[in-house]
């Protein structure tokens, strides 16, 4: 199992960038959930027909294979993902209060799945049958990987009645401090 979390060492640094193209894409739609799905719709071949669709190469792996050689072959090929979207990246992205609410929501999707997948496997090692289905992790990762642009765009529909509730309790004490005011 520490295995699995070393081996995401290069995967983590991959979805950093991607995630950081498809958060700048929600930032240019202004947090338009529906102009952000038809960004998504318009650039389907273009974010999801990628090098990254090669990773069937490594679930494959990690069916047929045990989990040390799947792993090294993930920090292989998603070392050479990062390089790549590195050397593709263009623009930065300017972070505000909304992007990081998304970004925390994701990284909490995350922390849930990563945090599911330790407490199979500490029922794993307190039965008697042993079946060693860290392959299912790997291919659970790489598919959340590959749709990172509807993780985001469900991140930010969670958030949505968080930010309705904040921007009522701001009006709330801006009228409350409005009324002390004229008292």
């Amino acid at each position: 199992m520490i295995f699995f979390f070393i081996s995401l060492s290069t995967y983590i640094c991959f979805l950093v960038l991607k995630y950081q193209k498809g958060l700048k894409a929600l930032a240019d739609q202004k947090f338009k959930l529906k102009d952000y799905g038809k960004w998504i719709k318009n650039n389907f071949k273009k974010l999801f027909l990628t090098p990254e669709l090669l990773a069937i190469i490594v679930i494959a792996m990690a069916i047929n294979t045990n989990a040390k050689v799947t792993g090294i072959c993930m920090v292989i090929f998603y070392l050479l993902m990062f390089l790549y979207e590195l050397y593709h990246k263009t623009d930065k992205m300017k972070l505000n209060k909304r992007l990081i609410m998304v970004i925390v929501t994701v990284c909490l999707i995350y922390a849930l799945t990563f945090t599911a997948f330790y407490l199979d496997y500490l029922s794993l090692q307190d039965d008697f049958l042993i079946f060693d289905d860290t392959w299912l992790y790997y291919i659970v990762v790489i598919i959340m990987g590959y749709i990172a642009y509807y993780l985001i765009f469900f991140g930010a529909l969670i958030n949505r009645p968080f930010e309705i509730l904040i921007k009522k309790l701001k009006g709330a004490r801006a009228k409350n401090k409005q009324s002390h005011k004229l008292k």
